[in-house]
């Protein structure tokens, strides 16, 4: 026992300072790392209807026009900015954002669904108001 407790080390105050430098130096550059990572890319509905197979039970974003809303509905479509041949419906149980109207633009986040086709939305953000 006691050639045991001669052969371990104590770490002097000068190591323990490195080592604890170290770990603050590898968390702060894990923060930093993990905060610069992208959320993920906002679609238009064109690029989501190209390839819905590939979209189907994930989280996307989309960004559109707002059409087919009636104040206090829960449904509405979003159209695609370039293409006004190209929607899809959108579920939304939330609160609806103050300036959220026909024609606005808006970016839908949620889960899209194959069968039927439409996405289940968890958040909407609207565009700035026009100043002119």
């Amino acid at each position: 026992m006691a050639e045991e407790k001669k052969k371990r080390k104590k770490l002097s105050e000068k190591q323990v300072k490195i080592i604890v430098a170290i770990i603050v130096v590898v968390l702060i550059m894990g923060i930093l790392v993990w905060t610069l990572i992208p959320e993920k890319e906002i679609y238009e509905v064109s690029d989501l209807l190209d390839n819905p197979d590939k979209y189907d039970g994930e989280e996307v974003s989309l960004t559109g026009l707002v059409k087919n809303w009636e104040g206090g509905s829960v449904n509405f479509t979003l159209e695609d900015a370039q293409d006004e041949n190209l929607v899809i419906n959108i579920t939304h149980k939330g609160i609806f954002p103050e300036n959220f109207g026909i024609n606005s633009t808006v970016t839908v986040k949620g889960v899209f669904h194959m069968d039927p086709m439409y996405i289940e939305s968890k958040s909407i953000l609207t565009g700035c108001p026009s100043k002119y």
